[in-house]
């Protein structure tokens, strides 16, 4: 093989061994793409989610049920109280709110009674408005006491109206991603398999392409005066043409110098053989 021969085939090399690094390259990131994708479809774990997520859904369930039986139990009683407060204010023709109200005011009148220039008149008539406080602080009493049950019963369902919008929020929240990791569950049963039949090709492909590029490294270490002395041109050319399919068109402008380099082989035989 000529110098020139010899150059052109470390050219056409040079430029097969970066088409085949530029494609592990390439191999590389895909492989690493749809490793990652089915990461998605682990059959294993989806299933394990998907069974932990229904039970939480269940317990959310539940606990949302004990929720709204709490807040119905608290609104009959605010119906109850309301209900005893309107039969007590209709019996009893309570002049005044409640029973702060009423105390106030009979402390005032007491007091009115204490100072010495009010006439007879007016100390007769605070004293009448203490006397119809205390008469009437019995009822005043039990309509204090029932608004009091009134707001406890308010607050019990204002906290279980929140309580039970965050665990809405969160009840929500699981049952789209259960729902999302069923739809995976059933999708890992058409995805998973073409999924692993495309990596076992990406594989076998980075490993038919690095095999070549080895087969190459370990035959650019030779000698070049061995190498000429290894390698014929027919042996060349068949180890470009297995490095790869990709380099079909580098390989055919090969093969034209190795057609050549045959011809130019045969003519010197011939000439020898003439001698």
């Amino acid at each position: 093989m000529s110098d020139e021969d010899e150059q052109q085939t470390c050219s056409n090399t040079n430029l097969i061994n970066e088409t085949n690094n530029r494609l592990l390259h390439e191999i590389k990131l895909k492989l690493q793409e749809l490793t990652r994708e089915k990461t998605k479809y682990n059959v294993e774990k989806l299933t394990q989610d998907s069974d932990f997520l229904q039970s939480e859904i269940d317990h959310l369930n539940h606990a949302i049920g004990d929720i709204n039986k709490q807040i119905l139990t608290q609104t009959y009683t605010k119906k109850n109280l309301n209900a005893k407060m309107a039969i007590l204010r209709s019996n009893s023709a309570l002049r005044y709110s409640n029973l702060k109200m009423a105390l106030e005011i009979k402390e005032r009148n007491e007091i009115e009674l204490q100072k010495p220039d009010k006439s007879p008149a007016y100390r007769d008539l605070a004293q009448r408005k203490i006397n119809s406080i205390i008469e009437a602080l019995p009822q005043l009493q039990k309509q204090d006491e029932y608004n009091q049950r009134l707001q406890e019963a308010e607050d019990i369902q204002t906290t279980a109206r929140n309580k039970r919008e965050k665990l809405l929020e969160s009840l929500n929240a699981k049952t789209r991603k259960h729902t999302e990791t069923k739809q995976l569950l059933n999708d890992s049963t058409i995805q998973l398999p073409d999924l692993e039949q495309t990596i076992e090709k990406l594989r076998l492909e980075r490993e038919h392409i690095s095999s070549s590029l080895n087969r190459k490294n370990k035959r650019r270490r030779i000698p070049n005066k061995q190498q000429k002395l290894n390698d014929s041109p027919v042996q060349s050319f068949a180890s470009l043409e297995q490095d790869t399919e990709l380099a079909k068109t580098l390989s055919i402008l090969f093969k034209i110098n190795v057609e050549n380099m045959n011809k130019r082989i045969e003519a010197y035989a011939n000439c020898i053989g003439k001698k």
